[in-house]
């Protein structure tokens, strides 16, 4: 009995010794906001964050990077910033690590047909606007990788999505967030290869096209998860809510989905900082990456998120720790100097 008890009492102490072990290793979350196709800004950052090396690999060990969505649209290189995210998805898994890209409003956009903030260089990288479409398609090489990204993921006690979550969204859980975004994605394509079938529509009709079709499958679209403004992709109310507002809803969104803060992207913060709402429960980190002339003042920083412990790194390592209190906050750093970020 006493050779059982010790076993029992052996093998309970190697089991918390486990989870503790597995804590430590998972406790590394770097999350970045909106890219739009600054690929050489959003390099640089990840090496600063130590995730990747100078040869762009992963060296990031077992630390989790989350990226939030708008990897597309706007700026020039959506390819390869497209590009590095699937190889660093890949390579940080062979390593421990792990590699969570979001789905944004954007991402979407491309998907269903929505090509209004594609820019003329992003196109010729793929070698014309045919080739993009088929290339964000669902049996394309990045239509059906983006068609697999969630479109909000719970780490430890931290909500990560792209625009945000209101009492409704989230009392449906994530799980069913994110399978509603996925199918009604799916809608919209069975929707355009039934267009394109019967030739009512070119394989290149854009999405207004296919809303002027007025199929009855489509009829409720703007009311859609994917479309609504109080939607995971397209809310801002984290922004434009005032403290009172904030401070009375928040809570009950966060315990819906059992987290002690959101972070989110979307809502630019101009001149670039992370700003922290609501004692740390809402953590605001799109900093407009892509800088002029989209975003003037705009520049790359990282949120890091260590058990309680929050972290700012700037594009020159600098790391200034976000100090969480009752009070609305924001964690700019220095201007770096001019030539140090690409645009």
């Amino acid at each position: 009995m006493k050779r059982l008890a010790l076993g029992i009492c052996v093998v309970i102490a190697l089991l918390a010794a486990a989870g503790a072990a597995s804590e430590r290793e998972a406790e590394r979350i770097v999350a970045v906001g909106d890219v739009h196709g600054a690929y050489q800004p959003l390099v640089e950052l990840l090496r600063a964050a130590a995730l990747i090396d100078a040869d762009a690999h992963w060296s990031g060990g077992k630390a989790t990077f989350v990226q939030l969505g708008d990897l597309v649209d706007r700026g020039p290189d959506d390819r390869r910033v497209l590009d590095l995210m699937m190889s660093l998805e890949s390579e940080a898994e062979q390593h421990g690590g792990r590699v969570v890209a979001l789905l944004g409003n954007h991402e979407v956009m491309n998907l269903i047909g929505d090509w209004r903030y594609v820019s003329l260089a992003a196109i010729a990288q793929f070698g014309g606007q045919r080739e993009r479409r088929a290339a964000f398609a669902p049996s394309g090489k990045y239509g059906s990788w983006l068609r697999k990204r969630p479109a909000v993921e719970k780490i430890g006690d931290t909500v990560f999505v792209h625009g945000g979550l209101i009492e409704a969204v989230s009392k449906r859980g994530l799980r069913e967030t994110r399978n509603r975004v996925r199918s009604e994605i799916k809608r919209i394509d069975a929707a355009r290869a039934t267009a394109v079938r019967l030739q009512l529509l070119p394989s290149t009709a854009s999405l207004d096209d296919l809303l002027a079709l007025k199929l009855p499958d489509l009829a409720r679209f703007p009311s859609w998860l994917i479309a609504n403004s109080e939607g995971p992709l397209w809310f801002r109310g984290y922004e434009n809510w005032n403290d009172a507002e904030l401070a009375a809803r928040l809570p009950l969104i966060l315990a819906a989905v059992d987290a002690k803060r959101i972070v989110v992207g979307h809502s630019v913060q101009l001149p670039a900082a992370i700003r922290v709402r609501a004692g740390g429960r809402a953590i605001l980190i799109d900093t407009g990456m892509l800088g002029e002339p989209f975003y003037p003042g705009g520049a790359p920083l990282a949120l890091e998120v260590q058990g309680e412990r929050l972290t700012v790194i700037a594009l020159d390592g600098t790391r200034i720790a976000l100090l969480v209190g009752p009070e609305p906050a924001r964690a700019a750093l220095p201007t770096p100097k001019s030539g140090d970020i690409p645009r």
